[in-house]
């Protein structure tokens, strides 16, 4: 049986994203969005079911958070939470399943990031 990330997420509650974060935010280089810088403010997860939190600061404008749940082992992405803050962004509703994902996209780099044994 195969379970979709958000209920995973759902069932692991915030316990994954406490027991798992990062103490500051770090940046990390997206090399098709040469109009924002991007950190990395919180991974979670576990190793084949990573999440990450990404801020995305425009030159010209506020920041933007994205939460994202990835599954290493089939290549997938699902954005499951939004927003200008990140309060804002753990009350959004996400995308209803994972997505395949795109070469060169920014989960395709971010999947890279999370998922590549080094």
């Amino acid at each position: 049986m195969r379970v979709s990330l958000a209920a995973l997420l759902g069932l692991l509650g915030g316990v994954v994203c406490a027991s798992a974060a990062t103490a500051a935010d770090y940046p990390i280089e997206i090399r098709t969005d040469l109009d924002a810088k991007f950190y990395v403010v919180e991974k979670g997860g576990s190793a084949e079911y990573p999440t990450l939190v990404v801020k995305r600061e425009r030159f010209s404008g506020g920041p933007f958070y994205t939460k994202r749940a990835f599954d290493c082992r089939s290549r997938t992405v699902q954005v499951v939470g939004e927003g200008p803050t990140l309060a804002e962004m753990n009350k959004s509703k996400g995308e209803d399943k994972p997505q395949q994902i795109e070469p060169g996209s920014i989960g395709a780099q971010l999947w890279e990031h999370v998922c590549k044994k080094k």
